[in-house]
């Protein structure tokens, strides 16, 4: 039923155009779509939920408990939702305020009725008044794996769907793949005849809740159950002539009838079935140039929409029958060194892309290839380049910009938030993690000299020196004991 929710308990609860229930310990979950429900459920079974964060627990301990209605809101979560519902003065605004608006943390509105009378109450947290982050000061070593050679990716985390823990999957530059439990055993590794060369995905593949591994190597595409062991018709290979860049995982409308997208070194894309088949009409779409990340899907107002950034500067977005949208290829005029940032939207004129040039244009673009704001930062010098850094959950992003031994972190206006010094070389890594209250952390990664340099939002280096990483580095965050783990 169009809208359930929406017909059930008014127009605040709009929204839903499809709807998707389970039951979870008596109570009815409603999402607008199966993957919404799931990682709902999922968020639960792993205790990553309200009730276990220290800060949140502590937030409703001042709110009313007798309620009739209670309406909750996560601030930076809701920020990209709200801001596109604005009037252009609106937006004006929460585009100058962002960084001061996203300090306030969770907000509540409130309904109780008492003798015939309706009481309202409205309560705003700003992160000073959470519980600091007080073990932030340094790291302890936890497990320490030894490998047969060199390692030669970073540290794919996975789940363990048998009992939620965290394990890691890597490689060393023999081609040996491992994967390590969370007590730091190898459970098993594997030989493969060339090198991971994508990102790894976890996917449930039979549709029973038992998740598999999937990774592309140079010239093909592997999937592989916990045991590591190949699942039928994978690998598939790819021929001498495709060489991988990216690999994603498309799921057109959560029913676990996947979609693998990759995109060669040229730039073309090959779209797989589940089955490792390719797709009639996807055996190497060209885009005309190198991508910068990986292509993905959105589906807006029920259309499928696959997304293509290209190196130099340009962005396609094309359908399900490889055919451009109206207003794409859209030409941004100059080289991007980052992926763009999505602000969902209810239609297509709502849909925005967020990007910035590498000599510091920062691009607004909607999903009708229409240019909304365009702007130019401060660049101190011709050798300056700027990339946008999303955060891990993707719900908001980071400026980095980069000169000769400096690097600095702007918000969306271009204000500046961290300026450090740093000696690196030509190829620093930037990432960016928000895990809410007081848990910024701001990652660089320089993968030559084989540094890593973690810091807060205070610009504090989080254990004073930096550390030894070859790679990029996966962070995980416990709201149950205040820690974060790095993975290096």
């Amino acid at each position: 039923i169009e809208e359930f929710p929406g017909e059930m308990f008014g127009g605040f609860f709009k929204g839903f155009e499809d709807s998707y229930y389970t039951f979870y310990d008596q109570y009815l979950v409603i999402g607008n779509s199966a993957g919404a429900v799931r990682s709902f459920i999922n968020d639960l079974d792993d205790d990553n939920s309200w009730g276990r964060s220290v800060s949140y627990v502590q937030y409703f301990d001042n709110v009313q408990k007798n309620a009739n209605l209670s309406i909750f809101i996560n601030v930076n979560r809701a920020y990209d939702l709200v801001y596109n519902t604005l009037n252009k003065e609106s937006q004006d605004f929460f585009n100058k305020y962002e960084r001061q608006i996203r300090q306030f943390d969770i907000m509540s509105i409130q309904f109780v009725t008492i003798n015939n009378n309706i009481y309202s109450s409205f309560a705003l947290q700003h992160r000073s008044t959470a519980r600091p982050n007080d073990k932030s000061s340094g790291f302890l070593t936890g497990e320490t794996v030894g490998v047969e050679a060199k390692i030669a990716t970073r540290p794919f985390v996975v789940k363990n769907h048998n009992d939620r823990s965290r394990e890691v999957i890597l490689q060393d530059t023999s081609g040996q793949v491992y994967l390590v439990s969370s007590a730091g055993e190898i459970l098993w590794k594997r030989k493969l005849g060339n090198l991971i060369q994508s990102d790894l995905f976890q996917i449930d593949y039979f549709k029973n809740g038992k998740l598999q591994y999937l990774f592309c190597t140079k010239n093909g595409l592997q999937l592989v159950d916990r045991n590591g062991k190949d699942i039928d018709n994978f690998p598939v290979l790819l021929g001498d002539s495709v060489k991988v860049n990216w690999l994603n995982v498309i799921d057109y409308d959560d029913s676990r009838n996947y979609r693998f997208i990759i995109a060669d070194s040229t730039g073309r894309l090959i779209l797989f079935d589940k089955y490792g088949r390719i797709v009639d009409g996807w055996n190497g779409i060209d885009m005309k140039g190198t991508l910068i990340q990986a292509p993905f899907h959105l589906r807006v107002r029920g259309k499928d929409c696959i997304v293509a950034v290209l190196k130099k500067g340009v962005v396609n977005i094309i359908n399900r029958q490889g055919k451009s949208f109206k207003g794409f290829p859209l030409k941004l005029d100059n080289p991007v060194e980052g992926p763009v940032f999505v602000q969902p939207g209810p239609d297509f004129s709502r849909t925005l892309f967020n990007t910035v040039t590498s000599n510091g244009v920062v691009i607004q673009f909607s999903l009708e290839g229409k240019i909304k704001n365009k702007s130019q930062l401060y660049r101190p010098d011709k050798k300056t380049i700027y990339e946008i850094v999303p955060n891990l959950s993707n719900d908001n992003f980071v400026i980095a910009r980069l000169d000769d031994n400096h690097v600095s972190i702007l918000d969306r206006a271009g204000v500046s938030i961290l300026d450090k010094e740093l000696l690196f070389t030509g190829d620093l890594k930037v990432q960016y993690y928000n895990f809410g209250t007081n848990n910024e952390l701001f990652v660089f990664s320089d993968t030559q000299q084989e540094f890593t340099y973690v810091y807060n939002r205070e610009g504090k280096l989080i254990n004073n020196q930096p550390f030894e990483s070859s790679y990029q580095v996966s962070i995980v965050y416990s709201e149950v004991n205040n820690q974060f783990r790095i993975y290096s």
